[in-house]
């Protein structure tokens, strides 16, 4: 593996900031909204809420449309959000098991 390769390579830290959760956390962040209360204004659990967060779920069409009109942001960035994470998966996927 040159020099060069090794720079393009995604640790597993990396891909997990990419995750949309950051991005939902980072609002909660700034709004100060309790995650029950975002929870509850998604209409979905908690617990639901809890596995976006922790990276275990990621964002359904219906949730991105929730997000946007809960958020106050453009459907389309959180469509670019968790497109840029699955297009990360797919090449840490790729490079982790050697599948190009």
């Amino acid at each position: 593996m040159t020099k060069e390769t090794r720079k393009r390579l995604l640790t597993r830290k990396e891909l997990e900031s990419m995750h949309p959760g950051k991005a939902i956390e980072e609002y909660i962040a700034h709004t100060d909204i309790s995650t029950e209360e975002l929870a509850q204004r998604l209409e979905i659990t908690p617990a639901a809420l809890q596995r976006i967060l922790h990276g275990e779920a990621g964002l359904s069409r219906d949730m991105m449309r929730k997000l946007s009109r809960v958020t106050d942001t453009p459907l389309d960035n959180w469509i670019e959000i968790q497109r840029r994470y699955e297009d990360a998966l797919d090449k840490f996927t790729t490079e982790e098991y050697g599948l190009e």
